[in-house]
């Protein structure tokens, strides 16, 4: 009999530290610079991994449990050669391929695939570029078209929005083999 009651003593502290730990997690998670720094540690990573340039991220505003307030948005590019260098030089092109004051998404209920709601991009700037050769900054930036052999497997991963809206944006299209 104590020792079943001790059991169920030990059991009930687990619990209850479980659930604070659950509790405390959540409520640390609802700081905004807690989430900018998640963030921030994320977009370091992929900078460093999935792309050829700096993914950076200003502040992040996680509104539980359905929005996603990004600020200071940028990709820049960070590969140096010979020929980027002329085409900055000769034709005033960017390291910056897009760049938004504000990006605001509501997420929807998730599955396998990403599921955005509204995607609203303010104050912003994608500058494309042409590099030559059947290439721009964007293929670079995100290794496009580099494989020669056909990927046969699907993706299972999607993302798709039901709305997107630009407020204040522009496009700039940079084509120095045209001028």
């Amino acid at each position: 009999m104590i020792f079943i009651k001790r059991f169920i003593k030990i059991l009930l502290i687990v619990v209850v530290v479980l659930v604070s730990l659950q509790a405390a997690l959540l409520i640390v998670l609802q700081f905004p610079a807690v989430q900018t720094a998640i963030t921030r540690s994320v977009a370091k990573q992929l900078s460093g991994d999935s792309i050829n340039g700096k993914l950076s991220i200003g502040k992040v505003y996680f509104v539980f449990f359905n929005k996603l307030i990004l600020t200071d948005v940028s990709i820049v590019s960070t590969e140096r050669s010979q020929h980027l260098d002329s085409l900055k030089l000769n034709y005033n092109q960017s390291d910056t391929l897009v760049a938004a004051r504000k990006v605001s998404v509501s997420l929807l209920p998730m599955e396998l695939n990403l599921q955005l709601g509204n995607v609203t991009v303010s104050d912003g700037v994608f500058n494309l570029q042409d590099e030559g050769e059947r290439t721009t900054n964007l293929d670079r930036i995100f290794n496009l078209g580099k494989s020669t052999e056909k990927d046969t497997t699907q993706s299972s991963f999607s993302l798709k929005a039901n709305s997107l809206k630009v407020n204040n944006f522009r496009f700039t299209l940079n084509n120095p083999e045209k001028a």
